[in-house]
């Protein structure tokens, strides 16, 4: 397998003009920020609702192109129903509000049930097609409210360490994301076995490897870098389960594109060289969870 080189470019591009803006918003907004003797202020007085918007703006998007990949297989979904059930799933696991306003998850998820079924008694949708659309619209306002509920909750997450929440959530994607760089290079050329060829044909068993070496790496990194409270037996394990859960991620939208014919979530490229949104962020619909989880029950972070 070789590279190509127009499309490297592109994702190159791209990946670090996404990446800057990100890594800026994440440092400024994570808490006191001085630069070069310039004070900021503390960014946490309107990050929280700042990310709220980019939640919403990735939930709105994603559920977009979920919807292109679910006609591309002859099925329909709502797409503001399936909004609205993403948006209250994550409102509901972020509480952005504090102890002043907080939505439950078990009626957020009776809210996400009842918009996602009743709503179809109203609506010009066939019925012939109703049980497969409702579950899409269910399924998809879950999965992707879920993981960004948990980003934004990472986000808001505050520790011994200043802005613990932005080092941890840029560990969780330099972690996702360098895993799968270093797949791409090492299975381009080095992949012969393949990994799932009826799913995605060009994932190898040599790029598997080049992702968790890249996972363990981006880890290393963090745990140095970034957030030193972590030991590197934590450096051995969410290097394992983050870049094992990514790469299901990847897989599962895989079936998605290939079961709908199409080479990316977007009918039109939507970051150049990488596809979609719902592209970028296939890995870490599973990763996040994963990471969250072990936050949670190792570190005891709410």
């Amino acid at each position: 397998m070789s590279l190509d080189l127009n499309n490297l470019k592109q994702r190159i591009a791209s990946g670090v003009s996404l990446a800057f803006i990100l890594l800026l918003f994440l440092y400024v907004g994570g808490g006191p920020t001085t630069i070069g003797g310039y004070v900021l202020g503390d960014g946490r007085l309107w990050s929280s609702y700042a990310f709220g918007l980019l939640v919403a703006g990735v939930i709105y998007l994603s559920i977009k192109e979920f919807a292109h990949l679910a006609e591309g297989q002859g099925f329909t979904l709502s797409r503001s129903r399936s909004v609205l059930v993403g948006l209250i799933v994550a409102l509901s696991l972020a509480e952005p509000y504090g102890g002043t306003w907080t939505l439950p998850l078990w009626l957020a998820l009776i809210l996400a049930f009842l918009l996602s079924c009743l709503g179809s008694l109203w609506s010009r949708e066939s019925l012939d097609r109703a049980l497969p659309n409702q579950s899409l619209t269910l399924m998809s306002g879950l999965l992707i409210g879920f993981a960004m509920g948990l980003q934004w909750k990472i986000f808001m997450m505050e520790g011994l360490l200043s802005k613990t929440g932005s080092r941890l959530l840029v560990s969780l994607y330099l972690i996702t994301w360098f895993g799968d760089v270093v797949a791409y290079f090492v299975g381009s050329w080095l992949g012969k076995h393949k990994l799932a060829p009826r799913v995605s044909p060009k994932k190898s068993w040599e790029g598997l490897a080049g992702n968790f070496m890249g996972n363990y790496a981006a880890a290393s990194f963090s745990k140095i870098f970034l957030y030193q409270d972590w030991t590197w037996m934590d450096v051995l394990l969410i290097g394992f389960l983050v870049g094992f859960a990514a790469q299901m991620g990847d897989l599962v939208e895989s079936t998605w594109k290939r079961g709908a014919g199409a080479k990316d979530s977007s009918p039109s490229p939507l970051i150049p060289g990488h596809g979609g949104l719902l592209d970028r962020i296939d890995s870490l619909l599973f990763a996040t969870p994963v990471f969250y989880c072990y936050l949670h029950f190792v570190h005891g972070f709410n």
